[in-house]
């Protein structure tokens, strides 16, 4: 009997854990001059307190006069303002896709283990302490619709 109780109070606590967890996720599309950026974004929090972002941007629709011929130095070019890094709370990788000429930057940051240099140094929205509602009103604008 004491078997079972412990079992329904294990996923009485693990469902409880579970459902205090919310998923902001936003799809932002941002046309520039040359390439326009695609990106899904992904906010975690638990609770109301934000604990990690993840976003994959896409760019691609390359406006460039003969691409293939370019394609290397507009690389060489792109991987040079845009440099893999991963540093305690903070991961940003780059790849590119020479076949449909498509650049992807992933970046992922852990709000509990990054630090005050490093968002700074990156760039990072400093929104540890901000609100669901607050970060939701905050990136919602023309380019993007978030669920």
């Amino acid at each position: 009997m004491k078997k079972y109780i412990f079992i329904f109070l294990f996923v009485v606590l693990f469902a409880c854990a579970c459902g205090n967890t919310k998923v902001l996720e936003c799809s932002i599309t941002n046309p520039g001059t040359n390439m326009t950026a695609y990106a899904n974004v992904k906010y975690t929090f638990k609770g109301d307190k934000l604990k990690s972002f993840h976003v994959k941007a896409d760019f691609k629709d390359i406006e460039v006069e003969n691409i293939d011929e370019y394609w290397d130095q507009v690389v060489e070019q792109f991987t040079g303002q845009n440099k893999p890094v991963k540093e305690t709370g903070y991961v940003r990788k780059v790849s590119s896709d020479a076949k449909n000429h498509i650049f992807t930057i992933t970046i992922d940051v852990d709000y509990d283990k990054i630090t005050a240099e490093s968002i700074k140094k990156y760039g990072v929205e400093d929104w540890a302490n901000k609100s669901y509602e607050e970060i939701k009103e905050a990136v919602i604008d023309e380019n993007t619709v978030c669920k």
